[in-house]
């Protein structure tokens, strides 16, 4: 079965199981890195938002031996368990003094990004972008969150650098960073939760403590970097500068930059992990950065 032939089998059932009153549409969406996916929302009577459920993941489990109807019950119970109750009053979003504690922000890459960024407020941060969403909710598996794009800032008259003040405030109370012996977090969570980008034989590579900065609910966790103090405190610790490597969108791991390897093994390790381990939405960049705890600045 191609893809087309699956997401038309899929609004086939989806359109027999509804009342015929259900909105029921698949579009493509944007994510980081300009990777597009198919979206699927089910907009039942008496709401007025829906979750959008990536097809792409579930049309990969026909190759893994998933009938189509097996696969077909597990979108509907993906519905099921993210689907709201009754409509979202979404007049609080007009205002920005509803939301001012709930903006934070993340760490994406800026050329790769460019066809998005000219549609959102961001800020510039090395070879980077910093971008803001208002964080609605968040647990230990997901976030809810709302992308604050240009048409907010003129709603709310307020500008790009006001919006990365909040952020800089709010993002590391809501998000509080952790940084783990990335050994330790392995051996104690493996397999289960083997953090995004990481694995037992980069850690046998670079044969020294490798240590994995994140936040609590290890999501958009990049942006921990951003904190204050978080670097310059861990290499005072260490007695070291640092070497940042961008695992993913949701962390990185810190190196004292007294372990003896190359800047071109690290960047080697960098390209593999991200060509052979990571989705391509959530690739943060492809080199490593330097923390300089005398000057506390980051260089790449």
């Amino acid at each position: 079965m191609t893809y087309e032939l699956f997401k038309e089998a899929v609004m086939a059932e989806l359109t027999n199981h509804f009342p015929p009153d259900t909105q029921i549409t698949i579009h493509s969406l944007s994510h980081n890195n300009g990777v597009h996916l198919d979206g699927l929302t089910i907009l039942e009577a008496g709401c007025n938002a829906a979750p959008a459920i990536y097809l792409e993941g579930y049309y990969g489990m026909l190759s893994q031996g998933y009938s189509f109807l097996q696969i077909y019950q597990k979108i509907l119970d993906a519905y099921r368990s993210l689907r709201l109750q009754a409509s979202v009053d979404l007049s609080f979003f007009d205002d920005i003094t509803h939301l001012k504690k709930r903006i934070v922000c993340k760490l994406i890459h800026y050329e790769r990004n460019r066809e998005l960024l000219a549609q959102i407020p961001h800020v510039p941060y090395l070879d980077l972008a910093i971008v803001f969403y208002s964080l609605l909710s968040a647990d230990s598996t997901s976030f809810t969150t709302v992308l604050i794009r240009n048409s907010h800032l003129n709603r709310w008259n307020i500008t790009s650098w006001q919006l990365f003040s909040l952020a800089m405030t709010n993002t590391p109370l809501l998000l509080k960073s952790r940084i783990d012996n990335l050994a330790e977090l392995l051996l104690a969570h493996a397999p289960k939760c083997m953090p995004c980008g990481t694995d037992i034989p980069l850690i046998e590579k670079i044969n020294s403590p490798l240590y994995l900065l994140t936040n609590q609910n290890r999501l958009q966790g990049a942006a921990c970097i951003l904190y204050p103090n978080i670097l310059s405190d861990f290499s005072a610790q260490r007695d070291s500068d640092l070497y940042i490597i961008p695992s993913s969108i949701h962390e990185v791991l810190l190196l004292p930059a007294s372990a003896a390897i190359s800047l071109n093994a690290l960047n080697a390790m960098i390209h593999e992990v991200n060509g052979t381990q990571l989705s391509p939405e959530d690739i943060l960049s492809d080199h490593v950065y330097y923390y300089n705890r005398n000057k506390n600045k980051i260089t790449f």
